[in-house]
């Protein structure tokens, strides 16, 4: 009975230790993009730098999107904003990924919270035991968006491999909001 207690308490351990190294990822890969952001800014040598400044501090009080209506703000200005369209690509395309799976993984993590994934699916349709209506990621012009920048990055990129990604992702963040909640 003891040594079962004993593996128990090991077992928990071990599944804290995974979930901080999880966390530690994430907040690594968010510092490695700052850092890619600021290098940039120093080679670039700009004369509009306070321009870019204005920007960067737009990008990050506004992503992670944490709600719909933020969702549909975004979703607005990408139709009628040309300038905010060019930048935001930009900066999807400083997002890393070797291949486009760990891509378009970067660019949801950076662009949706885990709070807003899980009111999202691919297609719109919600699960068969809940009432309220998801918001469709294929119609969204912020994930059309992150494909247009995967296209030009990749040459094996393909609307059916993002789908599978992005579905995975969507569907994996409630999992991961439960974590980053049971860690707090």
């Amino acid at each position: 009975m003891k040594l079962l207690k004993e593996q128990f308490n090991i077992e928990g351990a071990l599944k804290f230790l995974i979930k901080s190294q999880v966390q530690m990822a994430q907040k690594f890969e968010i510092i490695e993009n700052n850092q890619k952001q600021i290098l940039f800014l120093v080679n670039k040598n700009m004369t509009d730098a306070p321009a870019d400044k204005n920007w960067n501090i737009e990008f990050s009080t506004t992503f992670p999107l944490q709600d719909i209506q933020s969702l549909n703000e975004i979703e607005q200005r990408l139709i009628t904003d040309i300038e905010f369209k060019e930048k935001l690509a930009n900066r999807i395309s400083s997002f890393r990924g070797l291949d486009y799976s760990t891509f378009i993984k970067s660019s949801l993590d950076n662009i949706f919270s885990d709070k807003i994934g899980v009111l999202i699916s691919f297609t719109g349709r919600k699960p068969s035991n809940t009432v309220e209506k998801k918001y469709a990621m294929k119609s969204s012009l912020l994930y059309k968006l992150i494909c247009d920048v995967g296209r030009s990055r990749y040459k094996n990129f393909s609307d059916e491999k993002a789908e599978k990604v992005t579905s995975s992702w969507l569907r994996h963040s409630i999992d991961r909001l439960k974590r980053t909640a049971a860690l707090t």
